[in-house]
């Protein structure tokens, strides 16, 4: 109703709107008359506001409902630019993921669901509104998804295809590709998502039939205060959540292949053991099996020991079923393959899941693979390589590599062998580094004193072998009798070849020289009996006799082989380096130290010197940081096993599907042309090489 600038209302209408005109004595005609029982007249009604009729006439259908009721070209269009605009929080988050350190391929994956949630609210909020009752909103999220991730896996071998066989230009054969898979996708999620149930007629909106929204029913109850009631904390489950932080105690735990036998691997495995021990760390051995009862090699009493499977013929593991089945995650090249069976993996599965320990150590290939496949995700794993890559065969390599690919670590004996795994097997997320064998002092425990360099004694030690070539050494020493007839060999170990070798130094005649000493344990004290220690390996992991006899105060004579002798005697300061096969080296060498006494001396002391960096408590405590280390880095280092897994199962997604070869011809059509820098054109321009990503 129309009103005056006074307030006063139009011909027809009520008096002022703020009381009874001047003069009057009551109410105005526009003041309610006050009833009986109330305490005075009620408030002056509020006119209500005119609305102007509508215009005569229906307007065009699709410019009454909108997008929603427009044909299906204008929808299209509508939904090829929802879809464009999604790059803008695609390219967003894909700069945000980028900087995070991600790498590209996870974050262009992640960008995209980005885009793909962006277009899903538009495309519901303005193209189908009314169409949102027909299915359940997950449903509709999880269709939606469906048909922009297939959007995305089609575009991208079919511009392959355009660049690849059709030789279009990237940037055409990518407009052509998105025009295709757009109107592909916009069809489909007309029809499988948001499906039309009728259609409306001329003039009207579909519409949608709501229900009375539900009422509940408000249960009585008395306010009562709410109290704070102190919550108990709960004891941390040990070994969960304890910190590995340098001098916090650990339980640390390793695998071993029989710590029952002799060899460099038990050795430096119970020294380790001991120097975790000796910084207040709970250590414990896991023998895989056994078959003596006490251990050849002194255990340290504060480590315990683990026997898994009892091998002995009168042992109860024996008769058991799985003791006759082959193993099956152990690899199948691996040496000592035909010794596990299914019953030794049943016991080294359920002492993995079952340990609390913080730490586990596998000792050997095979072990490595059960701490990949069986121990918690909780404890840090990892591998050590006791032998070197070069020893393993292809198709070892080819089994170990995607099992050390979930180890948090692998340790090797020298930094050779680290370079071997760096370059030769990709371990993304696990650190590759090399830490010596620890060597204890044997003074005075086992060595009363070092030894004095005066006895005419030549020392060798280790498994009577081929790779060992004590057959080079005797030939060499041959020549080392005939100048000095008063100086002896003395070979320790046992072994398949030690028959050659006795025939071998009978046809020398040399069994007044050299002697073939068997097997000793512990072997310091024998050390400690010669002046010279030989060793004429081909190859050696670590040389763990040249740091024992070093300790002893015995400089070596050693071949130059990997990748151990190198890494432990500096050449001419504590022991010599000869070629590798070189007898007459070998031999020029020996006498070199035996002829020349002070020279000897000299060494001898330097070697006692320098083998001290192989002391359990430094080699320990190397260890301890580089716990430390991986716990802090833990992170990182997932989001990197991360990304490589979801680049290698999209490779292998490729290769099923056929699409790796179109894959990379489309790569190399993509890449810019490689011309080397500082080169020229052909129109004689220097040629700017730019580094691309």
């Amino acid at each position: 109703m129309p009103f005056r600038e006074d307030g006063t209302a139009a011909a027809g209408g009520v008096g002022p709107l703020h009381g009874p005109p001047p003069g009057s004595y009551g109410p105005g005609p526009g003041v309610h008359r006050p009833r009986a029982g109330s305490y005075g007249p009620r408030p002056f009604a509020v006119p209500r506001r005119v609305v102007a009729a509508p215009r005569e006439g229906p307007r065009p259908r699709w410019r009454a409902g909108g997008l929603r009721t427009a044909p299906p070209a204008a929808r299209m269009a509508a939904f090829a630019l929802i879809g464009l605009s999604g790059f803008v929080p695609n390219l967003a988050v894909l700069r945000l993921l980028v900087a995070a350190g991600l790498h590209y391929l996870p974050a262009e994956v992640l960008a995209n669901q980005s885009g793909v949630a962006w277009n899903f609210v538009l495309v519901e909020a303005v193209l189908f509104r009314g169409r949102r009752s027909h299915r359940h909103w997950a449903d509709r999220t999880v269709r939606f998804a469906l048909l922009a991730n297939a959007d995305l896996a089609l575009r991208i071998p079919l511009i392959a295809l355009l660049v690849g066989e059709l030789g279009l230009a990237v940037l055409p054969a990518t407009a052509l590709a998105l025009a295709v898979t757009c109107s592909l996708r916009f069809a489909a999620t007309e029809v499988l998502v948001y499906p039309a149930r009728g259609r409306p007629s001329p003039g009207r909106l579909p519409t949608r039939v709501r229900r009375p929204p539900r009422t509940r029913r408000r249960r009585l109850s008395v306010h009562r205060p709410s109290v704070r009631r102190p919550v108990p904390s709960r004891p941390a489950r040990a070994g969960k959540h304890r910190s590995r932080e340098s001098g916090v105690p650990m339980k640390i735990a390793f695998l071993l292949h029989n710590a029952y036998g002799i060899g460099g691997t038990v050795r430096t495995t119970f020294n380790l053991a001991a120097g975790l021990a000796d910084r207040g760390h709970e250590v414990e051995i896991a023998s895989m099996m056994r078959h003596r009862s006490q251990t050849r090699l002194a255990l340290d009493p504060r480590v315990r020991l683990v026997p898994l499977v009892d091998t002995r013929e009168a042992g109860p593991d024996v008769a058991h079923a799985a003791f006759a089945e082959p193993a099956r995650v152990f690899p199948a090249h691996e040496k000592r393959y035909g010794q596990y069976n299914r019953l030794i993996e049943q016991r080294a599965e359920a002492y993995l899941k079952g340990s609390d320990a913080d730490v586990l150590f596998g000792t050997r290939p095979g072990l490595n693979v059960y701490l990949a496949r069986f121990a918690p995700r909780r404890a840090l794993r990892i591998g050590q390589e006791h032998l070197s890559l070069s020893v393993h065969s292809g198709r070892l390599r080819a089994e170990l590599a995607p099992h050390y690919r979930h180890l948090d670590a692998l340790v090797t004996t020298t930094e050779a062998d680290a370079d071997d795994y760096r370059r030769r097997m990709a371990l993304p997320g696990v650190e590759v580094l090399a830490v010596p064998n620890s060597v204890p002092d044997p003074l005075p425990a086992l060595v009363p004193a070092p030894s004095d360099g005066t006895a005419k004694v030549v020392a060798a030690a280790g498994r009577l072998a081929k790779g060992k070539r004590f057959d080079l050494l005797i030939e060499a020493f041959a020549t080392v009798a005939a100048e000095h007839p008063d100086w002896r060999l003395r070979l320790y170990g046992g072994g398949a070849e030690r028959e050659r070798l006795q025939r071998l130094i009978a046809d020398r005649e040399l069994s007044a020289n050299v002697t073939l000493m068997g097997a000793r344990t512990p072997i310091e004290p024998e050390l400690a009996k010669a002046s010279i220690l030989a060793l004429s390996s081909d190859a050696e992991s670590f040389g763990m006799i040249i740091a024992e006899a070093m300790r002893c105060g015995v400089p070596a004579v050693a071949t130059d082989c990997p990748h151990g002798p190198g890494e432990i005697i500096q050449d001419g300061s504590d022991g010599r380096l000869v070629p590798v096969g070189d007898s007459a080296a070998l031999a020029a060498a020996l006498c070199e130290l035996i002829e020349d006494e002070p020279l000897r001396h000299r060494m001898a002391a330097a070697a006692v010197h320098s083998a001290a960096r192989f002391d359990p408590a430094l080699v320990a405590y190397r260890y301890e940081r580089l716990l430390t280390r991986l716990a802090g880095s833990a992170p990182q280092r997932h989001r990197e096993q991360a990304r490589h897994s979801l680049r290698s199962g999209l490779h292998q997604v490729a290769a099923r599907t056929g699409l790796l070869p179109l894959l990379r011809r489309t790569r190399g059509a993509c890449a810019p042309a490689q011309t080397p820098a500082g080169g020229r054109t052909a129109d004689g321009r220097p040629v700017v090489v730019r580094r691309t990503t």
